[in-house]
Protein backbone atom coordinates (compact mmCIF):
# COMPACT_ATOMS: atom_id res chain seq x y z
CA UNK A 1 0.00 0.00 0.00
CA UNK A 2 1.24 3.70 -0.71
CA UNK A 3 1.52 5.97 2.15
CA UNK A 4 3.68 8.70 1.24
CA UNK A 5 1.30 11.28 2.70
CA UNK A 6 -0.05 10.87 6.25
CA UNK A 7 -2.66 13.15 7.98
CA UNK A 8 -3.27 13.76 11.66
CA UNK A 9 -6.16 15.47 12.82
CA UNK A 10 -7.81 16.10 16.56
CA UNK A 11 -11.66 15.94 17.05
CA UNK A 12 -13.73 18.89 18.00
CA UNK A 13 -15.19 18.59 21.71
CA UNK A 14 -18.24 20.32 23.59
CA UNK A 15 -15.79 22.76 25.44
CA UNK A 16 -15.86 25.78 23.31
CA UNK A 17 -19.43 25.52 23.99
CA UNK A 18 -19.35 26.70 27.10
CA UNK A 19 -16.42 28.94 26.48
CA UNK A 20 -13.37 27.33 27.05
CA UNK A 21 -11.11 29.55 29.80
CA UNK A 22 -7.28 29.59 30.34
CA UNK A 23 -4.62 29.61 28.55
CA UNK A 24 -4.11 28.52 25.11
CA UNK A 25 -1.57 25.93 24.57
CA UNK A 26 -0.55 23.80 21.67
CA UNK A 27 -1.55 20.69 21.34
CA UNK A 28 1.18 18.23 22.64
CA UNK A 29 -0.08 14.79 21.58
CA UNK A 30 -0.20 16.05 17.91
CA UNK A 31 3.35 17.52 18.18
CA UNK A 32 4.81 14.54 19.63
CA UNK A 33 3.33 12.31 16.99
CA UNK A 34 4.16 14.83 13.89
CA UNK A 35 7.67 15.03 15.60
CA UNK A 36 8.39 11.20 15.95
CA UNK A 37 6.54 10.68 12.28
CA UNK A 38 8.66 13.66 10.18
CA UNK A 39 12.15 12.32 12.31
CA UNK A 40 11.37 8.87 10.45
CA UNK A 41 10.70 10.33 6.87
CA UNK A 42 7.30 10.06 6.60
CA UNK A 43 5.32 13.41 5.43
CA UNK A 44 2.72 14.65 8.15
CA UNK A 45 0.07 16.97 8.19
CA UNK A 46 -1.41 18.25 11.65
CA UNK A 47 -4.40 19.87 12.30
CA UNK A 48 -6.40 20.49 15.35
CA UNK A 49 -10.47 20.99 15.19
CA UNK A 50 -10.67 22.61 18.51
CA UNK A 51 -9.60 26.19 17.92
CA UNK A 52 -12.01 25.89 14.94
CA UNK A 53 -15.07 24.60 17.05
CA UNK A 54 -14.38 27.60 19.20
CA UNK A 55 -14.56 29.55 16.44
CA UNK A 56 -17.72 28.41 14.71
CA UNK A 57 -18.97 28.59 18.21
CA UNK A 58 -18.86 32.12 18.23
CA UNK A 59 -20.72 32.71 15.52
CA UNK A 60 -23.74 31.16 16.79
CA UNK A 61 -23.84 28.02 15.96
CA UNK A 62 -26.78 26.40 18.39
CA UNK A 63 -25.65 24.71 21.26
CA UNK A 64 -28.83 22.29 21.55
CA UNK A 65 -27.93 21.04 17.96
CA UNK A 66 -24.71 18.84 19.53
CA UNK A 67 -27.74 16.84 21.50
CA UNK A 68 -27.31 14.60 18.92
CA UNK A 69 -23.52 13.75 19.81
CA UNK A 70 -24.94 12.52 22.73
CA UNK A 71 -27.37 10.07 20.65
CA UNK A 72 -25.84 6.50 20.36
CA UNK A 73 -28.39 5.05 18.06
CA UNK A 74 -28.01 8.30 15.74
CA UNK A 75 -24.24 7.56 15.41
CA UNK A 76 -24.52 3.97 15.59
CA UNK A 77 -26.94 4.29 12.66
CA UNK A 78 -24.68 6.51 10.61
CA UNK A 79 -21.62 4.61 10.86
CA UNK A 80 -24.04 1.69 9.57
CA UNK A 81 -24.86 3.79 6.09
CA UNK A 82 -27.55 6.13 7.83
CA UNK A 83 -28.21 9.64 6.39
CA UNK A 84 -27.84 12.47 9.24
CA UNK A 85 -27.54 15.88 7.68
CA UNK A 86 -26.45 17.31 10.76
CA UNK A 87 -23.04 15.32 11.31
CA UNK A 88 -22.84 15.75 7.37
CA UNK A 89 -22.99 19.23 7.39
CA UNK A 90 -20.60 19.68 10.40
CA UNK A 91 -18.12 17.49 9.21
CA UNK A 92 -17.86 19.58 5.73
CA UNK A 93 -17.57 22.51 7.69
CA UNK A 94 -14.77 21.46 10.09
CA UNK A 95 -12.83 20.00 7.41
CA UNK A 96 -13.44 22.62 4.64
CA UNK A 97 -9.77 23.53 5.06
CA UNK A 98 -8.33 20.05 4.63
CA UNK A 99 -7.51 18.33 1.31
CA UNK A 100 -8.30 14.51 2.50
CA UNK A 101 -8.41 13.16 -1.16
CA UNK A 102 -4.51 14.52 -1.17
CA UNK A 103 -3.57 12.15 1.67
CA UNK A 104 -2.81 8.47 1.75
CA UNK A 105 -4.05 7.85 5.02
CA UNK A 106 -6.04 9.70 8.11
CA UNK A 107 -5.49 9.50 11.74
CA UNK A 108 -8.21 10.75 13.79
CA UNK A 109 -7.50 12.06 17.66
CA UNK A 110 -10.07 11.56 20.02
CA UNK A 111 -8.79 13.63 22.88
CA UNK A 112 -7.56 15.48 24.82
CA UNK A 113 -10.89 15.92 26.81
CA UNK A 114 -12.66 13.51 28.11
CA UNK A 115 -15.51 14.36 25.72
CA UNK A 116 -18.60 12.48 24.13
CA UNK A 117 -18.75 14.70 21.14
CA UNK A 118 -15.38 14.13 20.45
CA UNK A 119 -15.11 10.64 21.10
CA UNK A 120 -18.12 10.12 18.87
CA UNK A 121 -17.05 12.91 16.80
CA UNK A 122 -14.38 10.24 15.80
CA UNK A 123 -16.92 7.70 14.34
CA UNK A 124 -18.91 10.39 12.62
CA UNK A 125 -15.51 11.95 10.46
CA UNK A 126 -14.08 8.96 10.10
CA UNK A 127 -17.10 7.58 8.31
CA UNK A 128 -17.73 10.74 6.52
CA UNK A 129 -14.16 10.20 4.93
CA UNK A 130 -14.70 6.66 4.65
CA UNK A 131 -18.35 7.52 2.46
CA UNK A 132 -16.12 10.06 0.19
CA UNK A 133 -12.49 9.63 -0.10
CA UNK A 134 -12.13 5.69 1.12
CA UNK A 135 -8.94 6.57 2.81
CA UNK A 136 -7.46 3.87 5.16
CA UNK A 137 -8.10 5.20 8.69
CA UNK A 138 -6.58 4.61 12.08
CA UNK A 139 -8.30 6.18 15.55
CA UNK A 140 -6.27 7.03 18.74
CA UNK A 141 -6.11 9.36 21.65
CA UNK A 142 -6.66 9.67 24.98
CA UNK A 143 -10.41 9.00 25.66
CA UNK A 144 -10.08 5.14 23.83
CA UNK A 145 -6.54 4.58 25.75
CA UNK A 146 -9.10 5.52 28.80
CA UNK A 147 -11.95 3.57 28.06
CA UNK A 148 -10.19 0.49 27.44
CA UNK A 149 -8.65 0.54 31.01
CA UNK A 150 -12.60 -0.30 31.82
CA UNK A 151 -12.98 -3.46 30.50
CA UNK A 152 -15.87 -4.78 29.49
CA UNK A 153 -17.94 -1.36 30.33
CA UNK A 154 -17.12 0.12 26.77
CA UNK A 155 -16.19 -3.49 25.14
CA UNK A 156 -19.88 -2.63 22.61
CA UNK A 157 -18.31 0.86 21.80
CA UNK A 158 -14.98 -0.67 21.00
CA UNK A 159 -16.50 -4.05 18.59
CA UNK A 160 -19.03 -1.33 16.68
CA UNK A 161 -16.14 0.85 16.18
CA UNK A 162 -13.81 -1.93 14.99
CA UNK A 163 -16.26 -3.62 12.83
CA UNK A 164 -16.42 -0.38 10.68
CA UNK A 165 -12.54 0.27 11.50
CA UNK A 166 -9.73 -2.25 11.50
CA UNK A 167 -7.04 0.35 13.08
CA UNK A 168 -7.41 1.59 17.07
CA UNK A 169 -4.42 2.34 18.72
CA UNK A 170 -4.32 2.76 22.45
CA UNK A 171 -1.75 4.50 24.66
CA UNK A 172 1.75 6.53 23.11
CA UNK A 173 0.55 6.64 19.65
CA UNK A 174 3.97 7.27 18.35
CA UNK A 175 5.89 4.12 17.83
CA UNK A 176 2.21 1.78 17.32
CA UNK A 177 1.26 4.21 14.50
CA UNK A 178 4.95 4.06 13.06
CA UNK A 179 5.05 -0.06 13.07
CA UNK A 180 1.05 0.33 11.31
CA UNK A 181 2.17 2.57 8.69
CA UNK A 182 5.41 0.34 7.56
CA UNK A 183 3.13 -2.89 8.09
CA UNK A 184 1.06 -1.42 5.54
CA UNK A 185 3.71 0.31 3.36
CA UNK A 186 4.87 -3.62 3.01
CA UNK A 187 1.55 -5.27 2.40
CA UNK A 188 1.61 -7.16 5.96
CA UNK A 189 -1.17 -9.39 6.71
CA UNK A 190 -3.35 -9.14 9.76
CA UNK A 191 -1.42 -11.79 11.45
CA UNK A 192 1.39 -9.59 11.49
CA UNK A 193 -0.77 -6.62 12.17
CA UNK A 194 -1.97 -7.72 15.02
CA UNK A 195 1.63 -8.04 16.68
CA UNK A 196 1.87 -4.79 17.28
CA UNK A 197 1.93 -3.19 20.43
CA UNK A 198 -1.35 -1.14 21.35
CA UNK A 199 -3.75 -2.36 18.63
CA UNK A 200 -6.90 -2.72 19.51
CA UNK A 201 -8.94 -5.22 17.00
CA UNK A 202 -11.63 -7.76 16.56
CA UNK A 203 -9.71 -11.63 16.91
CA UNK A 204 -11.40 -14.08 14.18
CA UNK A 205 -14.03 -14.81 16.37
CA UNK A 206 -14.92 -11.53 16.46
CA UNK A 207 -13.93 -11.11 20.05
CA UNK A 208 -12.35 -7.64 20.94
CA UNK A 209 -8.22 -7.53 21.73
CA UNK A 210 -6.25 -4.98 23.43
CA UNK A 211 -2.21 -5.49 23.02
CA UNK A 212 -0.05 -3.97 25.74
CA UNK A 213 0.77 -0.23 24.72
CA UNK A 214 4.05 0.55 23.74
CA UNK A 215 6.73 2.13 25.56
CA UNK A 216 6.81 6.01 26.12
CA UNK A 217 9.75 7.60 24.04
CA UNK A 218 11.08 10.87 24.95
CA UNK A 219 10.18 13.31 21.53
CA UNK A 220 10.87 16.45 20.68
CA UNK A 221 6.97 18.12 19.95
CA UNK A 222 6.75 19.35 16.26
CA UNK A 223 4.00 22.25 15.87
CA UNK A 224 5.31 23.41 12.40
CA UNK A 225 1.99 23.11 10.20
CA UNK A 226 -0.91 24.32 12.73
CA UNK A 227 -2.01 27.82 12.91
CA UNK A 228 0.06 29.07 15.52
CA UNK A 229 -2.26 32.09 15.80
CA UNK A 230 -5.02 29.92 16.86
CA UNK A 231 -2.97 29.53 20.03
CA UNK A 232 -1.70 33.07 20.96
CA UNK A 233 -2.30 34.37 24.44
CA UNK A 234 -1.82 38.40 24.26
CA UNK A 235 0.40 39.26 27.37
CA UNK A 236 1.50 42.78 28.45
CA UNK A 237 4.87 43.94 27.04
CA UNK A 238 6.24 45.09 29.77
CA UNK A 239 3.89 43.26 32.88
CA UNK A 240 6.49 40.47 34.50
CA UNK A 241 4.10 40.73 37.54
CA UNK A 242 1.17 40.43 35.53
CA UNK A 243 2.54 37.79 32.80
CA UNK A 244 3.43 35.78 36.00
CA UNK A 245 0.00 35.66 37.63
CA UNK A 246 -2.05 35.47 34.36
CA UNK A 247 0.23 32.21 33.31
CA UNK A 248 1.20 30.45 36.00
CA UNK A 249 -0.48 31.57 39.07
CA UNK A 250 -3.88 31.57 38.38
CA UNK A 251 -3.50 29.99 34.18
CA UNK A 252 -7.37 29.35 34.14
CA UNK A 253 -9.24 32.16 36.13
CA UNK A 254 -7.19 35.62 35.00
CA UNK A 255 -8.68 34.89 31.12
CA UNK A 256 -8.80 38.53 29.98
CA UNK A 257 -7.20 39.64 27.69
CA UNK A 258 -4.85 36.19 27.87
CA UNK A 259 -7.74 34.67 25.26
CA UNK A 260 -7.98 37.06 22.79
CA UNK A 261 -6.44 35.26 20.58
CA UNK A 262 -6.53 37.51 17.49
CA UNK A 263 -4.52 40.90 17.18
CA UNK A 264 -4.33 42.45 21.04
CA UNK A 265 -6.76 44.75 21.09
CA UNK A 266 -5.34 46.96 24.13
CA UNK A 267 -2.38 48.89 23.52
CA UNK A 268 1.02 47.71 25.66
CA UNK A 269 0.04 43.70 25.15
CA UNK A 270 1.89 41.66 22.39
CA UNK A 271 0.63 37.71 20.70
CA UNK A 272 3.37 35.09 22.48
CA UNK A 273 2.79 30.99 22.70
CA UNK A 274 3.22 28.96 25.59
CA UNK A 275 4.50 25.53 24.46
CA UNK A 276 3.52 22.49 26.21
CA UNK A 277 7.09 19.90 26.82
CA UNK A 278 7.25 16.95 28.25
CA UNK A 279 10.68 14.98 29.47
CA UNK A 280 9.61 12.25 31.73
CA UNK A 281 7.04 9.63 32.35
CA UNK A 282 6.05 7.31 34.91
CA UNK A 283 6.63 7.50 38.84
CA UNK A 284 8.96 4.95 40.23
CA UNK A 285 6.57 5.34 43.65
CA UNK A 286 3.91 3.17 44.88
CA UNK A 287 1.03 5.22 46.00
CA UNK A 288 -2.22 2.66 46.66
CA UNK A 289 -4.69 4.86 45.02
CA UNK A 290 -3.10 5.54 41.53
CA UNK A 291 -2.90 2.98 38.68
CA UNK A 292 1.20 3.35 38.51
CA UNK A 293 1.08 1.18 41.67
CA UNK A 294 0.29 -1.55 39.29
CA UNK A 295 3.57 -4.35 39.45
CA UNK A 296 2.76 -4.21 35.89
CA UNK A 297 3.03 -0.49 35.00
CA UNK A 298 6.47 0.77 33.07
CA UNK A 299 9.20 2.15 34.42
CA UNK A 300 10.16 5.60 34.53
CA UNK A 301 11.42 6.90 30.98
CA UNK A 302 13.71 10.27 31.32
CA UNK A 303 15.34 12.02 29.25
CA UNK A 304 19.30 13.34 29.48
CA UNK A 305 19.97 16.38 30.49
CA UNK A 306 21.61 17.18 27.37
CA UNK A 307 19.02 16.02 25.24
CA UNK A 308 16.32 18.56 27.57
CA UNK A 309 18.23 21.68 27.11
CA UNK A 310 19.06 21.24 23.50
CA UNK A 311 15.20 20.48 22.49
CA UNK A 312 14.44 23.67 24.68
CA UNK A 313 16.66 26.07 23.24
CA UNK A 314 15.46 24.74 19.28
CA UNK A 315 11.67 25.28 20.42
CA UNK A 316 12.71 28.64 22.04
CA UNK A 317 14.11 29.78 18.85
CA UNK A 318 11.74 28.30 16.68
CA UNK A 319 8.33 29.54 18.54
CA UNK A 320 9.63 32.83 19.80
CA UNK A 321 8.67 32.24 22.97
CA UNK A 322 10.07 31.73 26.50
CA UNK A 323 7.11 30.36 28.14
CA UNK A 324 6.72 26.65 28.84
CA UNK A 325 4.55 24.24 30.34
CA UNK A 326 6.44 21.05 31.63
CA UNK A 327 3.86 18.40 31.79
CA UNK A 328 5.89 15.94 33.56
CA UNK A 329 5.38 13.32 36.22
CA UNK A 330 8.14 15.05 38.93
CA UNK A 331 10.63 17.13 37.60
CA UNK A 332 12.74 16.39 40.74
CA UNK A 333 12.83 12.59 40.53
CA UNK A 334 16.19 13.01 41.88
CA UNK A 335 18.37 16.03 43.26
CA UNK A 336 20.81 15.20 40.97
CA UNK A 337 18.66 15.13 37.99
CA UNK A 338 16.95 18.74 39.00
CA UNK A 339 20.40 20.40 39.73
CA UNK A 340 22.02 19.14 36.18
CA UNK A 341 18.78 20.50 34.40
CA UNK A 342 18.35 23.70 36.11
CA UNK A 343 22.42 24.54 36.03
CA UNK A 344 21.96 23.55 31.73
CA UNK A 345 18.93 25.76 31.75
CA UNK A 346 20.96 28.70 33.84
CA UNK A 347 24.65 27.75 31.66
CA UNK A 348 23.39 28.15 28.32
CA UNK A 349 21.09 31.68 29.26
CA UNK A 350 18.01 30.03 28.04
CA UNK A 351 15.87 33.09 29.56
CA UNK A 352 12.70 30.85 29.97
CA UNK A 353 10.00 30.75 32.42
CA UNK A 354 8.03 27.44 33.18
CA UNK A 355 5.65 25.52 35.80
CA UNK A 356 5.51 21.43 36.45
CA UNK A 357 4.97 19.05 39.01
CA UNK A 358 6.94 17.67 41.62
CA UNK A 359 7.55 16.30 45.14
CA UNK A 360 8.56 17.70 48.50
CA UNK A 361 11.65 15.20 48.89
CA UNK A 362 14.47 15.60 46.38
CA UNK A 363 14.12 19.42 47.60
CA UNK A 364 15.78 21.80 50.04
CA UNK A 365 16.28 25.45 49.67
CA UNK A 366 19.34 25.61 47.37
CA UNK A 367 17.37 23.73 45.21
CA UNK A 368 14.30 25.88 45.18
CA UNK A 369 16.51 29.27 44.52
CA UNK A 370 18.06 26.98 42.19
CA UNK A 371 14.91 26.19 40.09
CA UNK A 372 13.61 29.78 40.49
CA UNK A 373 16.90 31.02 38.83
CA UNK A 374 16.03 28.83 35.85
CA UNK A 375 13.04 30.36 35.38
CA UNK A 376 10.68 27.71 37.42
CA UNK A 377 7.33 29.76 39.09
CA UNK A 378 5.14 27.05 39.90
CA UNK A 379 5.22 23.70 41.17
CA UNK A 380 2.35 21.37 41.51
CA UNK A 381 2.73 18.78 44.54
CA UNK A 382 0.74 15.65 44.96
CA UNK A 383 0.27 15.94 48.80
CA UNK A 384 -3.47 13.79 48.75
CA UNK A 385 -3.74 14.42 52.38
CA UNK A 386 -2.76 16.04 55.48
CA UNK A 387 -3.47 13.25 57.63
CA UNK A 388 0.01 11.51 59.01
CA UNK A 389 -2.04 8.04 58.85
CA UNK A 390 -3.70 8.32 55.79
CA UNK A 391 -0.60 9.42 54.12
CA UNK A 392 1.13 6.09 55.37
CA UNK A 393 -2.28 3.60 54.63
CA UNK A 394 -1.81 4.64 51.11
CA UNK A 395 2.16 4.78 50.93
CA UNK A 396 2.30 7.99 49.93
CA UNK A 397 5.92 8.05 51.48
CA UNK A 398 6.14 12.25 51.70
CA UNK A 399 7.00 14.30 55.54
CA UNK A 400 4.74 16.63 55.97
CA UNK A 401 6.73 18.62 58.42
CA UNK A 402 9.11 18.49 55.16
CA UNK A 403 6.21 19.58 53.28
CA UNK A 404 5.12 22.53 55.23
CA UNK A 405 9.19 23.46 55.14
CA UNK A 406 9.06 23.16 51.11
CA UNK A 407 6.06 25.59 50.48
CA UNK A 408 7.36 28.54 52.53
CA UNK A 409 10.74 28.34 51.04
CA UNK A 410 8.97 28.42 47.53
CA UNK A 411 6.59 31.60 48.90
CA UNK A 412 10.17 32.98 50.56
CA UNK A 413 12.26 32.76 46.73
CA UNK A 414 9.01 33.29 44.65
CA UNK A 415 7.43 29.87 43.28
CA UNK A 416 4.04 29.08 43.54
CA UNK A 417 3.23 26.03 45.66
CA UNK A 418 -0.08 24.24 43.76
CA UNK A 419 -1.19 20.94 46.18
CA UNK A 420 -3.38 18.22 44.43
CA UNK A 421 -5.88 16.92 47.15
CA UNK A 422 -8.22 13.60 47.49
CA UNK A 423 -10.86 13.16 49.38
CA UNK A 424 -13.03 10.39 49.86
CA UNK A 425 -10.48 7.52 49.97
CA UNK A 426 -10.97 4.23 51.88
CA UNK A 427 -10.16 4.09 55.48
CA UNK A 428 -10.26 8.30 55.93
CA UNK A 429 -12.19 8.52 58.67
CA UNK A 430 -13.37 12.05 60.35
CA UNK A 431 -10.40 11.83 62.27
CA UNK A 432 -7.87 11.68 59.36
CA UNK A 433 -10.62 14.28 57.80
CA UNK A 434 -10.08 16.82 60.24
CA UNK A 435 -6.15 16.58 60.72
CA UNK A 436 -5.62 17.43 56.94
CA UNK A 437 -8.45 19.43 57.11
CA UNK A 438 -6.41 21.52 60.11
CA UNK A 439 -3.14 21.09 58.31
CA UNK A 440 -4.53 22.88 55.23
CA UNK A 441 -5.87 25.58 56.83
CA UNK A 442 -2.70 26.00 58.95
CA UNK A 443 -0.12 26.31 56.27
CA UNK A 444 -2.84 28.63 53.66
CA UNK A 445 -0.95 31.35 53.06
CA UNK A 446 1.29 29.30 51.97
CA UNK A 447 -0.82 27.57 49.46
CA UNK A 448 -1.16 29.39 46.00
CA UNK A 449 -3.93 26.79 45.21
CA UNK A 450 -5.77 23.40 45.68
CA UNK A 451 -7.24 21.00 43.26
CA UNK A 452 -9.63 19.13 45.47
CA UNK A 453 -10.61 16.00 43.84
CA UNK A 454 -13.11 13.30 44.55
CA UNK A 455 -11.57 9.44 45.27
CA UNK A 456 -12.22 6.82 42.66
CA UNK A 457 -11.44 3.75 42.60
CA UNK A 458 -8.86 3.05 39.75
CA UNK A 459 -8.15 -0.07 37.33
CA UNK A 460 -4.38 -1.37 37.97
CA UNK A 461 -4.32 0.22 41.43
CA UNK A 462 -3.63 -1.12 44.72
CA UNK A 463 -6.79 -0.35 46.19
CA UNK A 464 -8.53 -1.46 43.15
CA UNK A 465 -6.40 -4.87 42.85
CA UNK A 466 -6.57 -5.86 46.79
CA UNK A 467 -9.60 -3.96 48.29
CA UNK A 468 -10.00 -6.08 50.88
CA UNK A 469 -6.48 -5.11 52.61
CA UNK A 470 -8.09 -1.30 52.70
CA UNK A 471 -11.80 -2.80 54.00
CA UNK A 472 -14.13 -1.63 51.10
CA UNK A 473 -15.94 -3.59 48.45
CA UNK A 474 -15.50 -2.45 44.64
CA UNK A 475 -18.47 -2.79 42.40
CA UNK A 476 -19.62 -0.66 39.30
CA UNK A 477 -23.65 -0.93 38.87
CA UNK A 478 -23.64 1.50 35.73
CA UNK A 479 -23.87 0.48 31.83
CA UNK A 480 -21.56 2.97 29.10
CA UNK A 481 -24.96 4.50 28.66
CA UNK A 482 -26.36 5.43 31.99
CA UNK A 483 -22.59 7.46 31.73
CA UNK A 484 -23.89 8.72 28.11
CA UNK A 485 -26.95 9.80 29.63
CA UNK A 486 -25.42 11.66 32.64
CA UNK A 487 -23.42 13.66 30.40
CA UNK A 488 -26.16 14.64 28.31
CA UNK A 489 -28.20 15.79 31.60
CA UNK A 490 -25.50 17.78 32.24
CA UNK A 491 -24.63 19.36 28.95
CA UNK A 492 -28.44 20.11 28.67
CA UNK A 493 -28.45 21.85 32.05
CA UNK A 494 -25.75 24.05 30.59
CA UNK A 495 -22.31 22.31 32.22
CA UNK A 496 -19.76 20.96 30.47
CA UNK A 497 -19.58 17.16 30.94
CA UNK A 498 -15.80 17.65 30.54
CA UNK A 499 -15.27 19.24 34.02
CA UNK A 500 -16.93 15.96 35.63
CA UNK A 501 -14.58 13.03 34.25
CA UNK A 502 -17.68 10.81 34.24
CA UNK A 503 -16.04 8.27 31.30
CA UNK A 504 -13.85 7.21 33.88
CA UNK A 505 -16.09 7.54 37.10
CA UNK A 506 -17.20 3.86 36.39
CA UNK A 507 -16.28 1.86 39.55
CA UNK A 508 -17.34 2.48 43.16
CA UNK A 509 -16.74 1.47 46.71
CA UNK A 510 -18.69 0.58 49.76
CA UNK A 511 -16.88 -0.21 53.52
CA UNK A 512 -17.76 -3.81 54.74
CA UNK A 513 -19.80 -4.01 57.40
CA UNK A 514 -20.05 0.29 57.44
CA UNK A 515 -21.31 3.06 55.26
CA UNK A 516 -22.67 1.82 51.83
CA UNK A 517 -21.14 3.85 49.19
CA UNK A 518 -23.93 6.53 49.02
CA UNK A 519 -23.22 7.40 52.30
CA UNK A 520 -19.30 7.40 51.62
CA UNK A 521 -20.32 9.46 49.18
CA UNK A 522 -22.58 12.19 50.28
CA UNK A 523 -19.84 12.39 53.10
CA UNK A 524 -17.32 13.22 50.39
CA UNK A 525 -19.27 15.75 48.95
CA UNK A 526 -19.47 17.71 52.48
CA UNK A 527 -15.50 17.38 52.90
CA UNK A 528 -15.10 18.77 49.61
CA UNK A 529 -17.44 21.66 50.18
CA UNK A 530 -15.64 22.18 53.40
CA UNK A 531 -12.15 22.37 52.38
CA UNK A 532 -13.19 24.39 48.91
CA UNK A 533 -14.81 27.06 50.95
CA UNK A 534 -10.76 27.83 52.20
CA UNK A 535 -9.28 28.20 49.12
CA UNK A 536 -12.47 30.48 47.68
CA UNK A 537 -12.13 32.71 50.18
CA UNK A 538 -8.45 33.19 49.73
CA UNK A 539 -8.63 33.41 45.99
CA UNK A 540 -11.31 36.27 46.27
CA UNK A 541 -8.93 37.68 48.83
CA UNK A 542 -5.60 37.46 46.72
CA UNK A 543 -8.15 38.60 43.59
CA UNK A 544 -8.93 42.14 44.93
CA UNK A 545 -5.70 42.50 46.33
CA UNK A 546 -4.19 42.22 42.47
CA UNK A 547 -6.88 44.56 41.31
CA UNK A 548 -6.28 47.09 43.55
CA UNK A 549 -2.36 47.22 42.62
CA UNK A 550 -3.65 47.26 38.60
CA UNK A 551 -2.16 43.93 38.23
CA UNK A 552 -5.42 42.70 36.84
CA UNK A 553 -9.07 44.51 36.47
CA UNK A 554 -12.75 43.36 37.78
CA UNK A 555 -13.32 42.23 33.95
CA UNK A 556 -10.40 39.97 34.22
CA UNK A 557 -12.20 37.24 36.78
CA UNK A 558 -14.12 36.11 34.64
CA UNK A 559 -13.31 32.79 35.04
CA UNK A 560 -12.45 32.51 38.99
CA UNK A 561 -15.37 31.33 40.27
CA UNK A 562 -15.40 28.38 37.96
CA UNK A 563 -11.68 27.00 39.67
Amino acid sequence: MKIDSFCLIQMPSEDALFGAVGTRILPLSLGIITGYLRQRGIDVDQFDLLPLMEEKCGSGIEHSEFERFFDKEAVFNYINGGDNQFFDEFVQTMLKDINIAKYDMVALSVGPHLSWVQTFAGLIFGEYIERHWQKPLVFGGFNLSSMINYRPIYDELFEVWLKRFPYIIIGPGEESLYKLIQALRNNEGDEEIHKINGLCYLNSSGNLVANPSEKRRIVMPDFDGLKLKDYYNCIKKDGYDENMISLFRYPFAFTKPLRNKSEPTEEGYEKTLIIPYIFNYNCPYNCAFCVESDPESPTPVIAKVEQVISELKIIKQKYNTPYFYFINNAVNLSKRYIRELCNGIIENNLNIYWSDCARFDNTDYEIIKLMYKAGCRKLVFGMESGSEGLIKRINKKIDLKQAEQVMSWCNEIGIWPELEIILGMPTEGQEDFLESYNYLKRNLEKISFMTINHYIPMPGSEMFRYPEKYNIEVFSDITWEDILTRDLQLFKNGKNPIHYNNMIKVYNFREIGQRDSQQIFNDTVEKIKRTKKLMDGKLMQEAMKYVQQGVIKMSDLQGIQRL
